[in-house]
């Protein structure tokens, strides 16, 4: 029969936690927590205490895990913030037996502040060490602790059979527990918090962004007034230079316009005057007299006198 069986005085296979006189006679035969004392026994829990020694998360910060390890102190609080996790190691030592199972909380009073246990809820049996709880603060306001505080509880219970080994516990928080809470855990408070600085930034954003257009706008004013001045000058500059030239292609390009519509080629500027035109009926001519010949006109005499008998 278990050993635990036979201190509860009951049959093996029915499985219950020791009351507060199961826990006094036990310890009698063996010391399950170290330095018992029965003023510490609550309705079958058993009150542990927290240790000198605490490793604390970021929060939602992107801090990391530096300055993560803390010593603690009766006189030095330790300040949880919404958001933040924490290793914590308790002040005694547990010693249980193959043959007992513990189970391990925080008490009801830490637990309504918002503060939960996440690394477990039981002990080995054979277990022989301190406790290490991993615990969050998911409450609305920081919460503080403080070394000395009983903020644990422990119920026993027989374990049926035998466990396989003994295991050995620790003595102290391993500082390598740091690294494990490097990083951001973000909690609906923490989260609300950094929506909050969030909003604070888009609000100076916005105050930037007014001064911006206002100054913008009071650069348009700026431009204006300078174009309303300097206008009459820029308008005189642009005529002095291109006035002549403007206005004779404006000249040349309303007479082509105008040549267009009356259907009449426009004059050409500045060109040599043309032949005058030939008449629409010009003057029958006579054929030119021919040319004095002297073998014609010759023949011609003598064909004209008398010929003898």
């Amino acid at each position: 029969m278990p050993r635990g069986n036979f201190l509860l005085g009951i049959e093996s296979g029915a499985m219950s936690f020791w009351s507060s006189e199961t826990w006094i006679s036990a310890s009698k035969i063996h010391e399950y927590v170290h330095r018992f004392d029965k003023k510490n026994l609550s309705d079958g829990a058993y009150k542990l205490s927290l240790g000198s020694e605490a490793i604390v998360s970021s929060g939602y910060s992107e801090l990391g895990s530096e300055n993560a390890y803390r010593r603690l102190s009766p006189t030095e609080d330790l300040k949880l913030l919404p958001g933040q996790y924490a290793y914590l190691i308790t002040e005694e030592r547990v010693q249980l037996t193959t043959g007992v199972l513990g189970f391990i909380n925080a008490s009801t009073g830490i637990k309504l502040k918002g503060l939960i246990n996440v690394s477990g809820f039981h002990v080995d049996p054979g277990y022989n060490g301190k406790l290490i709880f991993t615990v969050f603060n998911a409450g609305p306001t920081p919460i503080t602790l403080h070394q000395g505080q009983q903020i644990f509880r422990l119920w026993l219970s027989d374990f049926r059979g035998q466990g396989s080994v003994k295991k050995e516990g620790y003595d102290s928080l391993p500082r390598d527990l740091a690294d494990r809470l490097h990083g951001t855990y973000p909690s609906p408070f923490a989260l609300s918090a950094r929506l909050n600085e969030l909003k604070d930034e888009i609000n100076v954003l916005r105050t930037d962004l007014g001064k911006q257009k206002d100054d913008k706008a009071q650069l348009g004013w700026y431009v204006l007034i300078a174009a309303i001045f300097l206008l009459p000058f820029v308008a005189s500059l642009y005529t002095s230079m291109y006035g002549v030239w403007f206005g004779d292609r404006m000249k040349d390009y309303l007479e082509s316009s105008r040549a267009k519509l009356t259907n009449t080629e426009p004059p050409v500027r500045k060109q040599q005057d043309a032949a005058p035109p030939a008449p629409l009926n010009p003057p029958a001519t006579s054929p030119a007299p021919a040319a004095n010949n002297p073998t014609t006109d010759a023949k011609q005499d003598e064909s004209a006198q008398p010929k003898g008998p």
